[in-house]
């Protein structure tokens, strides 16, 4: 049972440091997709995030609406705008986790615009096969978690760290995967990495499962009487 741990939506100074604290703990890094609009507020935050070695991916500019249902664009500028603050501090290894609407996985996750842009810049696009939905359920999200991760050999674990109390059950999550054997890694499987450094790794069939063919919102320009 392989386990990747990533923290989406932050940094926030009441959280981030906590889910640190426990990561430094245990030994282990994580994957943190992080929005442009929290880092412009808590900087410092992403700046000791990666100091204690974690990977930091991009997760929009205000993680407000997936981008498959954003004109190009603007959708384009969900990332760019977030770039310009995080992609000092990625490198080479740049990461994008699209906004799935409560975990969702479909079309509506990139327009064709997104993709060409997360292409041409060398990106990697970060899925998940393991929702903790510890929003829904702050104090008893462990348990059905760790029945998703028996499930399957590789999971990608998405958790939030924001204020809501969930994460101080962090530790004992990571303390019972740890009972079971688990081994914790960075790495992601292929099934959550349809775009590796801007090369597809999915075949035209499966990534038009979470690529629109053309974003709602253009549709509806196109359709709308001038």
């Amino acid at each position: 049972m392989k386990v990747t741990l990533t923290f989406d939506n932050g940094p926030h100074p009441d959280v981030t440091p906590h889910v640190r604290q426990v990561l430094r703990a245990h030994g282990l890094h994580a994957h943190f997709f992080v929005v442009g609009e929290m880092v412009r507020k808590h900087g410092d935050e992403l700046v000791a995030t990666l100091d204690e070695g974690h990977r930091i991916g991009n997760h929009s500019n205000t993680h407000s609406t997936p981008l498959g249902l954003i004109p190009g664009p603007q959708g384009v500028a969900e990332v760019a705008l977030a770039d310009e603050i995080i992609g000092k501090y990625c490198g080479d290894a740049r990461a994008f986790r699209p906004f799935g609407g409560r975990g969702a996985v479909g079309p509506h996750l990139l327009s064709p615009s997104v993709w060409d842009y997360l292409s041409r810049n060398g990106y990697s696009c970060v899925l998940w096969n393991c929702l903790a939905y510890e929003w829904e359920d702050i104090n008893g999200w462990v348990e059905p978690t760790l029945e998703r991760c028996r499930s399957q050999s590789h999971s990608v674990v998405v958790l939030h760290d924001l204020p809501s109390g969930a994460m101080l059950h962090l530790d004992r999550f990571i303390r019972s995967l740890r009972s079971e054997g688990a081994e914790f890694t960075l790495d992601f499987p292929v099934d959550c990495l349809p775009l590796s450094q801007g090369k597809a790794a999915w075949s035209s069939s499966a990534l038009a499962g979470i690529v629109a063919h053309q974003s709602v919102a253009e549709q509806h320009v196109q359709e709308t009487p001038e």
